[in-house]
Formats: structure tokens, C-alpha cells, sequence
């Protein structure tokens, strides 16, 4: 799919995604002159992945299934063919909506996203999803919060939660919990 994007791409073709039909495609929207042969550039690897995308949607939408929502999120999350707002925006959506039903994945992707996301730094939306995703085993998310409560951002300092969350993660055999065990009673 990028192949055939790139090569759209280095001959001034602007393409636009259409996932409005059964057969997923895609318009071209402008083109320098002498490159009308446009068409020819997408190849069929954009069109499988557009049409993944439309069943995904299908079943995310349909059957409220969270694990289609991750797998769109994280699509959106890895595209890199259209604006990085549009796509930010689209990853946000979908992880949310699997982690409002309780997609450990999800919820911790989105902790993640809103720890480093330009634009949507959110410590308080960083607790909230590690946590939810810690309180579900998630050793990442245990270290993460463990680290979060220590610091205090995003929430209220608190050392005794935070060498909670990490004997929790230590329990799970996280290899970097003892490291931090050790500096909370260093």
C-alpha cells in the first residue's frame, strides 16, 4: 500500500480515501499535467487495506466488537498517508470506544497515547486509562501508574500507591518492577 502511495505522492497526485461504498476505493484529487495515467498508481494492496478498514468498521460499528475498535485504532495510529490530525483524531476514537468496553489493549495504548501525543498530552486521561488497564493486569500499565502516582502527575502524589502498583507489577514478574521498588524505598 505505501508503494503505490509514495509513487502517487512523488508524482504530485493527491489522493483522498473513499470508505463510503462496499468496494472501498479512492478519488484522485488533483495531479500535475502528464500524469494522467493516475489511476494506475494505486495499486491493489491500498485497496485490500481500504476494504480491511471498511470491514473493520463493520464490525466495530455492527457487532460493538472491541477488538475491531483496537485494530482500527491502531491502524489510524500507524497511517501515515493522510493528515496526522485526521489520524490522531480517528485513533483516539476507536481506542476509546474499546476501552469504554473494556479492551485491556486499548486502554492501555490510549494511557500511552495521552502521555506523548502532541496535542493530546492529557496527564489526567493518562491515569485513567493505566489505571483501568492496570486494574485488569496489565504489568505496563501497573509500572506506568506505579510511576504516574509517584510523580504526581496526572494525579495526587502518593508513594504508598505507587509502591503498590509496582509489587503488583513485580508479582507479575515485570523485570523493571524490582528496579522500581528499589528507588521508591531507596
Amino acid at each position: 500500500m505505501e508503494e503505490g502511495i509514495t509513487k502517487a505522492l512523488e508524482k504530485g497526485i493527491e489522493i483522498q480515501p473513499r470508505l463510503d461504498d462496499e468496494n472501498s476505493s479512492f478519488d484522485i484529487v488533483r495531479w500535475r499535467p502528464g500524469t494522467e495515467q493516475a489511476a494506475a498508481v494505486a495499486d491493489t494492496k491500498w485497496i485490500r487495506e481500504m476494504r480491511m478498514v471498511r470491514m473493520l468498521i463493520n464490525e466495530a460499528e455492527k457487532n460493538q466488537d472491541a477488538d475491531a475498535m483496537f485494530e482500527l485504532g491502531r491502524f489510524f495510529s500507524q497511517c501515515k498517508y493522510f493528515p496526522h490530525d485526521e489520524m490522531v483524531d480517528w485513533t483516539e476514537h476507536w481506542w476509546e470506544r474499546a476501552g469504554w468496553k473494556g479492551h485491556c489493549e486499548a486502554q492501555a495504548s490510549l494511557a500511552e497515547f495521552f502521555s506523548k501525543e502532541e496535542g493530546f498530552i492529557n496527564p489526567e486521561g493518562e491515569v485513567l486509562w493505566a489505571k483501568k488497564a492496570a486494574e485488569q493486569g496489565h504489568v505496563d500499565s501497573q509500572v506506568r501508574l506505579a510511576l504516574l502516582y509517584d510523580s504526581g502527575r496526572g494525579v495526587e502524589l502518593n508513594k504508598a500507591e505507587a509502591v503498590k502498583w509496582v509489587l503488583k507489577a513485580a508479582w507479575r514478574s515485570d523485570a523493571f518492577a524490582p528496579f522500581h521498588l528499589a528507588l521508591h524505598l531507596a
